[in-house]
């Protein structure tokens, strides 16, 4: 009796053995596996973070700006899944052609352009060259619109001098060009008109045969000039 108990009990004994072994092993197995899960997450974020600060738009900052911090690189990644990396860098470039060499620069660019809705770098062309037009012709009128005066012959010949070489206006290549990025920016026509010269008057029907590649804007523009010589006495 006493050798069958003896017996049951080592039997037992090794039951509980083999369980626990069996438990041991599964839980090696799981968590192996969760082990390399988490390893392959690491890789993957790694990896991600890696790529993605590799972008062009900082490696520009770096060369041009210097070490650049972890705040504004971060920062910079952001604009750039947002804008992309030719529209970030070009904002750097004009900050560094404007003598202001800073992320914080940069950032009023680039807000200003998304007020604006532009998206690409030749859409911030077309607003560029746009801008410096109205200046352009603001100056002119200002200038035209002072007060006479009575002034000496000699300083009258040196002004207009001075309004041949610093207020020449555009050509009319350069005026047909401002008229067609204009217009893929989708300015209104009055938008267009204080932008170009006022020796010519684009009606909305000339606006959308250059939209539709009906025909060109330095056609219409030829045309309305042959037009007024025409009209002189």
């Amino acid at each position: 009796m006493k050798n069958t108990t003896t017996k049951q009990q080592q039997k037992k004994q090794q039951d509980d053995n083999s369980s626990s072994s069996e438990r041991q092993q599964k839980d090696t197995y799981k968590n192996g596996r969760e082990l390399k899960e988490v390893k392959n997450v690491k890789e993957f974020i790694t990896t991600t973070t890696s790529e993605r600060l590799d972008c062009d738009s900082i490696q520009f900052y770096q060369n041009n700006f210097g070490i650049i911090r972890p705040q504004i690189s971060e920062e910079i990644v952001k604009w750039v899944e947002d804008l992309g990396d030719p529209l970030i860098v070009e904002a750097m470039k004009r900050s560094l052609d404007r003598n202001k060499p800073t992320w914080g620069y940069v950032k009023s660019i680039l807000q200003s352009w998304i007020n604006k809705g532009i998206r690409t770098v030749e859409q911030a062309d077309a607003e560029e060259v746009e801008y410096k037009n109205k200046q352009a012709n603001k100056a002119t009128y200002s200038k035209q619109s002072q007060s006479q005066e009575v002034l000496p012959e000699w300083f009258k010949n040196r002004e207009e001098q001075e309004k041949h070489h610093i207020n020449k206006k555009p050509s009319i290549e350069d005026t047909a060009r401002t008229i067609e990025l204009a217009i893929k920016l989708k300015r209104s026509r009055e938008n267009i008109l204080e932008s170009i010269d006022d020796r010519y008057n684009l009606s909305e029907e000339d606006i959308a045969s250059i939209r539709d590649g009906k025909c060109s804007a330095i056609d219409i523009l030829l045309e309305q000039l042959k037009l007024s010589v025409a009209g002189e006495p």
